[in-house]
């Protein structure tokens, strides 16, 4: 008891400056996830420990009636995968002794604190990006990765004896970002079909073009020149005013990525999700025997792509697809 009325007397003076720095650390870093001009994330509360999720399929095109809807029929959910997210907790602290808090000698622990809050923040924004870095390996509900050249349909499904592609290939290897391989995205895109056989989307006229710091100027100028880039002819440039620029250096190489992976992503479509069920938290834990006392911060949040619709594009440019 002597112990924690020590601890309590010297802490009651640094508890609002951790409190402080906790907001000053949150307001230094705004996630891109949160809600930039781009939505490529969906971000998205969990009250569940494991939630569990069928994938969004329409059902098709509504047939025409008679006037007074005699011949209206109704129809069963159709096929689609079902996908599931798991909680995980992200969680770093600091420690303040009896002797730091006594003497005011603590500066150094509450920057390391506000720049755990920070960092918080970052790592929202790096683990939805590890989508992407990793969407040649980790596997989807429909078992492929999110880039495939096979994804498969439903069994049951009316699409279900076919596969359907979104990695972008140059012959045998797979495409560098350029005018053809956005052509051929985008169609890609345009092409995705549901379990029932009706397209993903009514049209790409909201995109985002996703890369590294290694080719954010050549995506600049896709997006953002009135001419066609690299034509010959002087063609307009119809990526103009539909299609924005992501570039994240989480996909860099350096990040475990690669320099020149990129993605096309139809916004209206593309289903990339982010489940938070604590955002960013500071808990206190006091060592009455030890006389310290910790400041931690976490959250507890799971990121996957529910469906590889709405994305397309190339892993590893100039390499076979493995």
């Amino acid at each position: 008891m002597e112990n924690l009325a020590l601890m309590q007397k010297y802490l009651r003076g640094i508890n609002p400056e951790f409190a402080k720095v906790f907001v000053e650390g949150k307001d230094k870093y705004e996630p891109f996830v949160m809600g930039k001009e781009v939505k490529l994330f969906n971000y998205e509360t969990e009250a569940d420990y494991v939630s569990t999720e069928s994938e969004f399929t329409p059902y098709g095109y509504l047939p025409k009636v008679e006037v007074d809807g005699a011949n209206r029929t109704l129809v069963d959910r159709v096929m689609g995968y079902d996908t599931s997210w798991t909680q995980e907790m992200y969680s770093k602290g600091v420690e303040v002794s009896y002797m730091a808090a006594k003497f005011g000698k603590y500066k150094e622990q509450l920057n390391a604190f506000k720049g755990l809050v920070t960092g918080a923040q970052k790592t929202k924004d790096k683990i939805a990006f590890d989508l992407l870095v990793n969407a040649d390996t980790t596997l989807l509900a429909d078992g492929q990765t999110l880039l495939d050249p096979a994804h498969p349909y439903p069994a049951g499904s009316v699409m279900a004896a076919s596969t359907w592609s979104n990695v972008i290939m140059n012959g045998a290897v797979q495409a560098e970002l350029g005018p053809e391989a956005l052509r051929l995205a985008k169609k890609a895109l345009m092409s995705h079909l549901l379990s029932d056989g009706t397209y993903a989307t009514s049209g790409v006229s909201n995109l985002a073009l996703v890369v590294g710091p290694e080719l954010a100027e050549l995506a600049q100028v896709f997006a953002g020149t009135d001419k066609a880039p690299l034509s010959a002819n002087n063609d307009i440039n119809t990526y103009k005013g539909i299609m924005k620029v992501v570039v994240s250096p989480y996909l860099s190489t350096a990040n475990g990525g690669n320099d020149n992976m990129w993605f096309l992503a139809d916004l209206d479509a593309v289903d990339l999700r982010i489940k938070v069920s604590e955002d960013i938290t500071k808990t206190e834990d006091m060592d009455t025997k030890n006389l310290t006392k910790s400041y931690y911060v976490h959250e507890i949040l799971a990121a996957k792509a529910a469906s590889a619709r709405g994305i397309a594009g190339a892993m590893v440019p100039g390499s076979a697809w493995s």
